[in-house]
């Protein structure tokens, strides 16, 4: 009697989440061991350029440890009634400096109100854009209007790498558990758009 075959392989979502934690904890922490191996050798004129982009390392790793707690405790909903404006500001606003200033804004609807999970979706919104600015100086573009009972958010620009990370795999996720569609498109520029029903308010 034939039983049916088991196997330890783990599943290719498994072995793709374990190839973005690998990348988001080694490119970060290589990046800092050699720029602190080449401190002691620099020119005291360069030392501002290294310190600038250690602390950028220390942003994504931080950015990428941020992902990981956010896989090991999923975040419990708790919908609330916002403004479109409001949620978006504070993504922005959550950015660190310079990565804010990147971020060119471009409100349609702001004062709409909706019904979501606040703070997870502007945690999102903000990881999208930690992304986008991550590795460019160029500005990125978070645009978002209203699309008949759809709230429409996109951000456009930024360096885009084609390996999945964790934070990115976490927000998608989320997103979803938020109820928006997300979709990219890969062409002369970069752009990702959220597609999240507008709610009713409860009465």
């Amino acid at each position: 009697m034939n039983s049916a075959p088991h196997t330890n392989q783990p599943r290719p979502q498994d072995k793709e989440l374990a190839q973005a934690i690998a990348r988001e904890l080694k490119l970060p922490l290589a990046a800092m061991r050699a720029v602190i191996g080449g401190l002691a050798h620099a020119e005291s004129a360069s030392l501002p350029i290294l310190i600038e982009g250690l602390l950028n390392e220390l942003d994504r790793l931080d950015h990428g440890i941020g992902g990981l707690v956010e896989l090991s405790t999923p975040h419990e909903m708790h919908p609330i009634q916002c403004t479109v404006g409001e949620v978006i500001r504070a993504a922005q606003g959550a950015l660190p400096s310079k990565r804010k200033e990147q971020v060119l804004v471009a409100l349609e609807g702001a004062q709409t109100r909706i019904v979501v999970d606040a703070v997870e979706l502007e945690r999102c919104l903000s990881s999208l854009l930690f992304d986008a600015t991550t590795g460019t100086k160029e500005p990125v573009l978070l645009h978002s209007f209203i699309d008949g009972s759809q709230l429409e958010v996109t951000i456009i620009g930024g360096k885009h790498d084609s390996a999945t990370t964790i934070d990115q795999a976490v927000t998608i996720q989320e997103l979803s558990r938020l109820g928006a569609e997300v979709s990219t498109l890969d062409s002369m520029e970069h752009a990702i758009t959220i597609s999240l029903p507008l709610a009713e308010e409860p009465s």
